[in-house]
């Protein structure tokens, strides 16, 4: 979570928070946060809120290099993305790093049908599985 998204309470606010981060825009970022907490709206300067915004681009920049390197199986992209000092570094190695690679995989594939099954009725649900395993 991004730095003051704590105090937001509609999923709107935090993305649009998140945009405001992304592109290191102060003003659309203070105006968001207008819903939430003031105090720490105007405790943030110019200067606080640009080294914040480029660490939540760091991060974002991490992440996808992250995430390529994962779906590419790529094991050198993936070690030089999470860096070296990383302690995953000392847990996946190349020969087990196709089996990490399956793991994020069924991970994600988990993550997708929870999406799906919290989106549609129980009902529903059952049909739809029922359907597609015939």
């Amino acid at each position: 979570m991004y730095a003051g998204m704590s105090f937001v309470q509609s999923q709107t606010d935090r993305s649009t928070i998140e945009s405001a981060l992304l592109k290191g825009d102060y003003e659309a970022w203070k105006t968001a946060m207008q819903s939430g907490n003031q105090k720490a709206v105007s405790a943030i300067t110019q200067e606080q809120f640009s080294a914040m915004a480029k660490r939540v681009q760091d991060m974002q920049a991490k992440r996808l290099a992250v995430d390529t390197a994962i779906k590419n199986k790529d094991y050198d992209a993936w070690k030089n993305a999470v860096g070296t000092q990383s302690p995953m570094t000392q847990k996946i190695t190349a020969s087990n790093f196709n089996r990490f690679v399956q793991m994020q995989e069924l991970l994600q594939q988990a993550q997708q049908l929870t999406s799906f099954t919290n989106a549609v009725s129980p009902g529903e649900t059952a049909r739809v599985i029922t359907k597609e395993t015939q």
